[in-house]
């Protein structure tokens, strides 16, 4: 997965607490029940490995110092052979 870091807070202004993102995945698009937490800002590409055959959906949420989490990303897909 790859994802742009976001610049600004959902009320518009600039972004200054960024502490890192969290990927929720899972076989089902409305049950992401896994997920991996980075808490590198710089880190904008991520492999999720050992995953099953079968098709995953994952969504990227950024996180704050204080623990505040932003709304999902758009839901991606990626089916495994």
């Amino acid at each position: 997965m790859s994802w742009t870091p976001p610049t600004r807070t959902a009320n518009g202004t600039t972004l200054r607490n960024l502490a890192g993102y969290v990927i929720y995945f899972g076989r089902n698009p409305s049950a992401l029940t896994r997920s991996v937490q980075i808490a590198d800002v710089r880190t904008t590409k991520y492999v999720v490995r050992g995953l099953s055959p079968g098709t995953w959906y994952f969504v990227v949420t950024a996180y704050t110092r204080s623990g505040t989490q932003s709304v999902p990303s758009n839901v991606a897909r990626k089916t495994i052979p």
